[in-house]
């Protein structure tokens, strides 16, 4: 000890800089889908009732890196996030949860830019079809 001061060892966990969003353990943004992150996702609030989505089931969209080995890694440029999306009236959510869906991302283990495209693949079934599966 000198000058009163003690010594710790350091771990830096987080380093954020202009343009640089250097996170310690990029696992958090994957496990379970990123989902524990999801409650800071409030861009649709505002939109309650007017704009809604689907549940989020994959990990975000964006940055990945644009190294053509790192198909799965995240950029050290900004906040892992959902850029990507799909949006609908309520009206639409409603009928195309009754069908069967995947809402997922494009290539999630492939290189293919800092975005990954995510997709709405969904079924709707007939009128007289919903009509019969209502009524039991």
């Amino acid at each position: 000890m000198t000058g009163g001061s003690v010594a710790f060892p350091v771990q830096v966990l987080l380093r954020i800089e202009s343009k640089t969003f250097d996170y310690f353990d990029q696992g958090v943004f994957h496990h379970n889908n990123g989902k524990a992150l999801l409650e800071f996702d409030n861009e649709l609030t505002m939109f309650f009732n007017q704009i809604c989505e689907l549940d989020i089931e994959f990990p975000p969209s964006y940055p990945y890196s644009e190294v053509n080995t790192e198909g799965t890694q995240y950029a050290n440029t900004r906040c892992p996030a959902w850029c990507d999306r799909v949006l609908m009236s309520p009206c639409a959510k409603e009928i195309v949860a009754k069908g069967e869906y995947v809402y997922d991302l494009v290539g999630p283990s492939v290189c293919m830019g800092d975005h990954k495209p995510v997709y709405l693949y969904f079924r709707i079934s007939d009128r007289l079809e919903l009509e019969a599966s209502e009524a039991t």
